[in-house]
């Protein structure tokens, strides 16, 4: 914990692990091939990250840096769950050892919600003609 403005450590926890004890630790997902999704790219979707990191338990040897999930294959209106996540040999989701019941999304590609800017230029002249939906 640092010091909230001056360059000072407040307090530190610590830790001691045995190389043959699974541990429990939070790690954060990157995300690949946003750039490339069929969902964005062609059919105009939006892609939102539920989650952006995940409590994972391993031997401290497998722990990963972190988690990638490839988003390359997503269309609209689909998904990404914790259980399609490709994870390192060793490591599990803490979530999913609970069963699958507790299998969250951690990304999908959805359509824009609301209007686009030709709605909005549309009510924005209704307005200035004095037809706004008020009275």
């Amino acid at each position: 914990q640092r010091h909230p403005y001056k360059p000072a450590i407040l307090h530190v926890d610590l830790q001691r692990i045995t190389e043959d004890q699974e541990i429990r630790v939070v790690v954060p997902f990157h995300f690949l091939g946003e750039n490339v999704t069929p969902g964005v790219k062609l059919q105009g979707g939006v892609i939102s990250h539920m989650i952006t990191e995940a409590e994972v338990t391993c031997l401290p040897a497998k722990l990963p840096e972190f988690i990638e999930i490839d988003l390359s294959h997503l269309h609209i209106n689909e998904a990404v769950r914790l259980s399609e996540v490709r994870l390192p040999e060793g490591v599990r989701f803490v979530e999913l050892l609970h069963g699958l019941e507790r299998d969250s999304v951690v990304a999908n590609v959805h359509p824009v919600r609301g209007g686009g800017i030709d709605e909005l230029e549309e009510g924005a002249e209704e307005e200035a003609e004095g037809m706004s939906p008020e009275g």
